[in-house]
């Protein structure tokens, strides 16, 4: 219950109270008071319990039916009550008073459950907006990385001296990669397109990084070219399972497949969990899933399953 607005709301009866007649000793103003509780808290239990029902015609009929009640059961007592400090006479002239009266607790009430509502609604959707920008923040350092930059850098010096055809290829893609970056600075969303560009460039990046010590292969089904997507949505994802697939050890092996069209993504990669991974800390999907949730309420779904040395990540979303 709202404690402030409530306890202002008590005081201002009391002092209207005491204001008309001065002579109302404190067993008055205590029935009064309690009065004046008793019909707020009963509003505010019947709000909030029919603001729990799904459905919007139940939730209606309901809150209908108990706001009469209510104000039934609250014009009785305030009828009562005034006859005892008032006289019966004059507390049958105030009948109608008194209504208004129990209706105004009522509609108080309903107005700070509404403005209650209201802000804590605000606040999470700050709060939501705040951790998208953070998890976009936090992919853009990750991206542009200088460990990243410098190993990819050497690889590009190292491969010169081998095959100078495979460093231009290398040092190709890796531009590529940067300006994508750069690009999308600003930008609310980019095209699926342009997100399996620079996908397919970054994974190019990695095999060329790992040589033969890692087998990628990524399979893409793009009906709808022009499909929007909010930049970086699933790159996080397949970095992370590149980091867990990695291991010290043999050779490891992912297989990555993206699928899109009006309807339907669908992101789905499986590869065998390392006897020795390469990385200790490979993160989670927590942050992935607080993003997601925010962007398709009700329309995605983000899964990890861990079978007998292997494990799948997928990832639906509908439009």
């Amino acid at each position: 219950m709202y404690v402030l607005p409530n306890i202002l709301l008590v005081v201002v009866v009391l002092a209207l109270s005491f204001w008309l007649k001065p002579e109302l000793n404190a067993g008055n103003l205590f029935l009064i008071a309690i009065t004046v509780i008793l019909i707020a808290l009963l509003s505010h239990f019947s709000i909030v319990f029919s603001a729990k029902i799904k459905r919007d015609s139940s939730r209606r009929i309901i809150l209908t039916f108990l706001i009469l009640l209510i104000l039934i059961a609250g014009w009785v007592l305030i009828v009562r009550l005034s006859s005892y400090i008032w006289g019966t006479s004059l507390a049958w002239q105030l009948k109608w008073g008194s209504l208004v009266f129990c209706g105004s607790i009522i509609l108080f009430e309903y107005i700070c459950f509404y403005l209650n509502r209201k802000g804590v609604y605000e606040l999470n959707r700050m709060g939501d907006r705040l951790s998208i920008k953070e998890m976009e923040l936090d992919t853009m350092k990750t991206q542009l990385n200088p460990h990243f930059l410098f190993n990819s850098l050497n690889n590009v010096a190292a491969t010169i001296m081998v095959n100078r055809d495979l460093a231009l290829d290398y040092t190709y893609k890796l531009s590529e990669l940067l300006r994508y970056q750069v690009g999308i600075s600003g930008r609310e969303t980019v095209g699926i397109s342009e997100e399996e560009a620079f996908i397919r460039n970054y994974l190019d990046i990695e095999r060329l990084r790992h040589g033969d010590r890692f087998n990628i292969e990524f399979v893409s089904e793009i009906y709808t070219p022009s499909l929007q997507l909010p930049p970086f949505l699933l790159h996080p994802i397949i970095e992370q399972a590149l980091r867990q697939s990695q291991g010290l050890n043999g050779r490891s092996s992912i297989l990555i497949k993206l699928r899109a069209d009006n309807a339907l993504l669908l992101l789905a990669i499986s590869f065998a969990k390392p006897v020795s991974p390469a990385h200790k800390q490979t993160g989670n999907l927590h942050m992935i899933e607080k993003r997601l949730k925010h962007l398709y309420p009700g329309r995605h779904s983000l899964v990890e399953i861990q079978k007998n040395g292997s494990r799948e990540i997928e990832l639906i979303i509908r439009f």
